[in-house]
C-alpha cells in the first residue's frame, strides 16, 4: 500500500481536569523531520512524543502542536514582590525626572517580564495518559490521510507508467524501420563507390554490421520493460517503498537515455522526449511516498 508522506491528522477530547487538541502535519523528508509545540509543563515529554511519532509515521517532515485548556482551576498566580518593588523604584526615579505623572504605575509594574508568574501543578501518571492516548488518535488519523493521499500517487505512478510504456511501443515498432533504412543507404554508398574505386567490400560490410549493432537499442528495451515491470510489482505491493521507486526510477532514466543516444530517428526521439516527461512525472510523484 503506498503512503504519502503529505498527512494531516487531528484528535481532542474532553476530560475531567480540561480540553486537549492535537494537531499533526507532515510534508516528505529524507527522516524524521520532528518539532512540537505544546505547553511548558510538557515540554518534558518530547522525546517520548517523538518517538511514538518516528513508530507510527517513520519518516517525513512533522510538526505536531498540542493544546491544552486546563481552565482556571488548576493554575496559580504569584506575584515577585522584590522583582516588583525595584521595577517600581527604578520607573519612580525615571518619571520623577522626566517629570511625570505616576498614576497607573503599578499596573505598569505588574506587566513587566517575570513579575507575575503562573505555577500549574505537576502532570499525574493518569493526565499523561489521557494526554498520550489523544495524541496517538491524531498520529493514527495522520497516516489513514497519508494513506488516502498515497492511492491518489498510486494512480498517477500508474498513469504515467502506462503512458511510458505506449511510447516504448511505439519506439518498438519504429525501430526495424530505422535499421532497414540505414541498411539501405549504407548499401547504396557501397554500390556508389564501387562505380568510381576499388571497394573491400569485405570490409566494408564489416564496418556496416558495426554501424548497425552501434544502433540496436534491443537490449536497453528489454532492460526498461524489465524495470517498468518491477515499479509496476512495487507500487502495487503491500508496503510503501519510495525510495526504492525513487532507485528503479533511476535506472529506467538510464536506459531511456541510452535509447535516445542511440535512436537516430526523428520518431523514436519524439517518442524518448515523451517517455523522459512521463518518468519526470514519476520521480517528482515517488519524492512523497513514504
Amino acid at each position: 500500500m503506498i503512503l504519502s508522506m503529505t498527512g494531516f491528522g487531528k484528535a481532542q477530547n474532553q476530560f475531567k481536569w480540561g480540553n486537549v487538541v492535537v494537531e499533526v502535519r507532515s510534508i516528505n523528508s529524507r527522516s524524521l523531520d520532528f518539532k512540537m509545540r505544546c505547553p511548558s509543563r510538557y515540554s518534558g515529554y518530547e522525546a517520548e512524543i517523538k518517538t511514538l511519532a518516528s513508530k507510527v509515521l517513520l519518516r517525513g517532515k512533522v510538526d505536531l502542536q498540542l493544546n491544552v485548556d486546563r481552565g482556571a482551576g488548576e493554575s496559580t498566580s504569584t506575584i515577585d514582590i522584590g522583582l516588583a518593588k525595584s521595577y517600581f523604584k527604578q520607573v519612580s526615579n525615571l518619571a520623577e525626572e522626566l517629570n511625570l505623572k505616576t498614576e497607573g504605575m503599578l499596573q505598569t509594574v505588574l506587566r513587566m517580564p517575570e513579575v507575575v508568574r503562573t505555577k500549574e501543578g505537576e502532570i499525574d501518571e493518569t493526565e499523561w495518559e489521557e494526554v498520550h492516548a489523544v495524541i496517538h488518535e491524531a498520529l493514527t488519523n495522520a497516516v489513514d490521510f497519508r494513506a488516502n493521499e498515497g492511492e491518489n500517487l498510486r494512480q498517477d505512478l500508474l498513469n504515467s507508467l502506462a503512458e511510458l510504456r505506449r511510447y516504448l511501443q511505439e519506439i518498438e515498432l519504429l525501430a526495424p524501420e530505422r535499421i532497414e533504412t540505414r541498411r539501405r543507404d549504407l548499401k547504396k554508398k557501397l554500390e556508389d563507390a564501387q562505380m568510381t574505386a576499388e571497394i573491400d567490400v569485405g570490409r566494408f560490410e564489416q564496418e556496416m554490421l558495426y554501424f548497425i549493432e552501434k544502433l540496436d537499442i534491443n537490449e536497453e528495451v528489454v532492460r526498461l520493460k524489465s524495470h517498468c515491470d518491477y515499479f509496476e510489482e512495487i507500487v502495487n505491493s503491500n508496503s510503501s517503498q519510495g525510495k526504492k521507486l525513487g532507485f528503479i526510477g533511476q535506472e529506467m532514466g538510464r536506459e531511456i537515455n541510452t535509447i535516445g543516444s542511440k535512436a537516430n530517428h526523428s520518431g523514436i526521439q519524439k517518442h524518448v522526449v515523451c517517455m523522459k516527461d512521463e518518468l519526470e512525472k514519476i520521480k517528482e510523484q515517488s519524492l512523497n511516498i513514504l
